[in-house]
């Protein structure tokens, strides 16, 4: 009660009360009632349910890449899509099996992961340019890509035909094939040459194995494409494959049957030791090379040929390996001896070739005769040569004497000629005057290698060899004035003393090479000069060269002083440090340490 405190029943409380209680149970019905609803729901979408989650997982998927993908600045971005590109090509290129085409992929991957790492940072580098050029360079290689199938061969099988193996005349030597298609070139009992398409390398591989079976295992020589071998009773195959067209080749020969020969008879062939077996083939026997196949040589055999040859000389450039072998001989002949296999090698030797550098100017004419000129190396079209110009040939010439000729390119008959004689490597220079009548032809320096000028009207009665020979003779009957050794000796060029002297001026020069004491001396007599430069000799003999070199103020220049003729002392050429040669012809040696010893030595 409002006024005394006290507790009031009244009907409207219980009518409160009772409500409440009323919802109460409803509301525990209604929440039975919706579990039940709720497990029958559940019952029957459980299916629809794992479709959502998985859903889910793959919307979490795209959500996260997308925030990756986001998180990526546009040169990252820009490499994510190249390396998808790239990966594509790679794909493309297995499935097509095009090999180049694969290595440019997979540098092309590599690259733009390199990119991508130092734009990361993770690959540290302090040019930020680094990686944008490397994404260009994988960007340009696409060319190089595309370029790499359509630069493969297309291969034309349109003359394949069936091989039918017992349609080969040899075919019982080799393995047999079945069911393959290719090209018969040669059928015969002497020679099988045949081409078989459609090869896989393993094939290839397979065959190589089944061919050692058939007895195909003596001198074998193996790559990654070819093998070759000889069976015991001679017969020698081939195989090679060409892995881009898939094709094998095969080639057999029956073994050769070699008879008794005889030695030649050249000069250039005397050079060498007659081989242990003659039973064997001359392929060519000129003054100029000799070329011979010897059989019965076993491999010993070879290598013990090998050893005389180096003994007579020829160890000079000696290029060797298990079965060839090349090398010269001091003046510069060069043998090459191969072991081809079963027993049989190959010998050959050439006569000497030097490098020389031939350098013609043509001098330019203001109105008249101002055509072109074409030059020919032993009749041998080398090039022509534009008017008022010059130019530089680099030619490689055997030992002995060459034309050089040259004409109007437009008239063959207006001609100038010039004759070099070859002795080692060299350089000529050459100037020409043109005219409406005849090309004149000069030397515009002396040079290691002897020019001289042809005249039409001119005819020679001796030639330079004649003359040193002369002279050789009469050297040879006589000990030397000029030298302490005597002729045998001294054209070897690396003992005793040497005194040359040159007249060609109203002085006279003189050269002193002394091996003994180790100095090249230099003095001039006439002129009122009173001193001698002694310079060391710092290597090589009169055959090859003698390298001096003066040293003053800080400065250096280096001469050269050889024989003009190898293994022939009467003409000493000395090349000084402009490349400019001037002959010397041989003095009394006694005169010349006379008037040495009138100077004052200085040494440089």
């Amino acid at each position: 009660c409002k006024q005394c405190g006290e507790k009031v029943n009244t009907k409207e409380e219980d009518i409160k009360k009772e409500e409440v209680r009323q919802d109460n149970k409803v509301s525990i019905k209604k929440e039975d009632t919706t579990k039940k609803e709720q497990n029958d729901i559940d019952n029957q979408t459980e299916p629809i349910n794992v479709n959502e989650k998985n859903n889910q997982k793959q919307n979490a998927i795209k959500n996260k890449v997308k925030e990756l993908w986001e998180k990526l600045n546009l040169f990252e971005k820009v490499c994510v899509c190249l390396s998808g590109i790239f990966v594509l090509g790679l794909i493309i290129s297995l499935i097509a099996d095009k090999s180049v085409a694969m290595i440019i992929s997979i540098i092309q991957i590599i690259g733009v992961v390199i990119s991508f790492l130092m734009e990361k940072n993770i690959i540290k580098t302090s040019n930020k340019w680094i990686k944008i050029a490397i994404s260009i360079i994988c960007v340009l290689l696409i060319f190089a890509y595309i370029s790499s199938f359509s630069s493969q061969k297309v291969i034309d099988y349109s003359n394949a035909e069936d091989i039918v193996w017992n349609e080969i005349i040899m075919g019982d030597k080799l393995p047999e094939l079945s069911n393959c298609t290719g090209y018969i070139y040669s059928n015969s009992d002497e020679k099988l040459n045949i081409e078989i398409y459609k090869v896989s390398a393993k094939q290839f591989y397979k065959y190589i194995e089944d061919c050692k079976n058939k007895g195909f295992i003596v001198d074998s020589e193996k790559t990654e494409f070819s093998y070759s071998a000889y069976t015991e009773d001679g017969y020698k195959l081939k195989l090679n494959y060409l892995d881009y067209s898939k094709e094998m080749g095969i080639e057999l020969n029956v073994p050769k049957n070699y008879t008794e020969i005889k030695w030649s008879e050249k000069e250039i062939a005397k050079l060498v030791p007659v081989p242990k077996s003659l039973l064997g083939e001359i392929k060519e026997d000129t003054d100029k090379k000799f070329n011979v196949i010897i059989s019965n040589m076993t491999l010993q055999d070879y290598n013990e040929y090998i050893s005389l040859c180096e003994n007579s000389g020829f160890n000079v450039e000696i290029d060797k390996n298990d079965k060839r072998f090349s090398a010269k001989n001091t003046d510069s002949y060069k043998i090459s001896i191969e072991y081809i296999g079963n027993n049989v090698i190959e010998i050959i030797i050439d006569e000497p070739e030097f490098n020389v550098s031939l350098n013609v100017e043509c001098v330019e004419n203001w109105i008249f005769s101002k055509y072109n000129v074409k030059i020919y190396i032993d009749d041998n079209y080398e090039s022509t040569l534009t008017h008022g110009t010059s130019d530089n040939y680099d030619l490689k010439l055997s030992k002995g004497t060459h034309k050089i000729k040259f004409t109007n390119a437009d008239d063959e008959s207006i001609t100038g000629e010039f004759t070099t004689e070859v002795i080692q490597n060299g350089k000529i220079e050459l100037k020409l005057n043109c005219y409406s009548y005849e090309i004149d032809v000069e030397s515009k320096s002396n040079s290691v290698i002897k020019v001289e000028e042809i005249k039409q009207e001119e005819k020679e009665n001796t030639t330079v060899e004649e003359n040193i020979n002369n002279t050789i003779t009469e050297e040879k009957k006589d000990s030397l004035s000029y030298s302490t050794n005597d002729y045998e000796t001294a054209k070897k060029g690396n003992t005793g003393v040497f005194a040359y002297a040159s007249t060609d001026y109203e002085y006279e020069v003189y050269w002193i090479i002394d091996f003994d004491e180790g100095y090249v001396y230099y003095f001039t007599d006439g002129t009122g000069e009173t001193f001698c430069d002694r310079v060391k000799i710092e290597q090589g003999d009169l055959n090859n060269y003698v390298k001096v070199t003066w040293h003053e103020a800080g400065t250096e220049a280096s001469w050269r002083l050889f024989f003009k003729y190898q293994n022939i002392p009467t003409i000493l050429v000395v090349r000084d440090h402009y490349g400019s040669n001037i002959e010397f012809s041989p003095t009394n040696l006694e005169n010349a340490l006379k008037i040495r010893d009138t100077k004052k030595i200085t040494d440089y």
